[in-house]
């Protein structure tokens, strides 16, 4: 029943401009409150993740036609057919954007079962050092670092349980891979490192998969209330310029 508003339909022409071929960037949308931000935001959500052809986009394209049927057209061509693979950003929802990002990939992922692309990155890197490290130890081989390992988890953060930490690693927590980095620099004695180790080198991998891109035309992240990211310095510029760069 969405009946978009003159204000509404040139925003979401706009934006949809990230849907052209050499556009490459990203958009920020900004507005007073209670002018229907997040509803907009919900909208494109839609207009990307569900093929034109659903009859939820037939409604809306028609709905947008009692009003602009030339803008309506264009919108419909534009779109095109295939899906994006769509991740919602929830706020307060992750450490810090990177976090915010991937949990909100992983979710994506979960919730579709995508089996055949996954994310790789240094978080789960570190869970299957740890995991390494205990099958050496059930074996029976020499496990003296992982038995190391445990003594100075206890010691240094007794609020973690090994099993606590590796499923924190596994939910992108700054805070269990900063544990995790000291711990193993401690036992280890040298700094612990993977190339997937930031959100671009993580994405870059994650959209080169073969798989994912014969299922999705690309991938939408939306972060809806983002003022409240920049407000409380939960993102680095210069982290947030090279995503934005990609």
């Amino acid at each position: 029943h969405y009946m978009p508003i003159k204000s509404h339909r040139e925003a979401f022409t706009r934006l949809s401009r990230a849907l052209y071929p050499l556009d490459n960037r990203v958009y920020f949308l900004t507005g007073s409150y209670g002018t229907g931000k997040s509803h907009l935001c919900l909208m494109l959500a839609n207009y990307l993740s569900l093929k034109p052809n659903d009859v939820e986009m037939v409604c809306f394209f028609d709905n947008w036609r009692q009003r602009d049927p030339e803008g309506a057209e264009k919108l419909h061509k534009l779109r095109g057919e295939g899906r994006y693979r769509l991740a919602l950003c929830e706020y307060g929802w992750g450490d810090d954007f990177d976090s915010m990002v991937l949990r909100s990939i992983q979710t994506a992922i979960d919730r579709e079962e995508l089996q055949e692309a996954w994310l790789d990155t240094h978080y789960q890197e570190a869970v299957r050092q740890i995991e390494r490290w205990q099958a050496r130890s059930l074996s029976g081989q020499a496990s003296g670092a992982f038995n190391d390992f445990q003594n100075e988890l206890a010691t240094r953060y007794p609020d973690f349980t090994l099993d606590g930490l590796k499923q924190d690693l596994n939910s992108f927590s700054q805070e269990a891979l900063k544990a995790f980095r000291e711990i193993y620099r401690i036992v280890v004695g040298r700094e612990f490192s993977y190339s997937k180790d930031n959100l671009v080198a993580i994405l870059e991998d994650f959209l080169s998969n073969p798989k994912f891109k014969t299922r999705y035309k690309g991938l939408v992240i939306i972060a809806d209330e983002f003022g409240y990211v920049l407000d409380r310095g939960s993102i680095r510029i210069d982290v947030f310029q090279r995503f934005a760069e990609m």
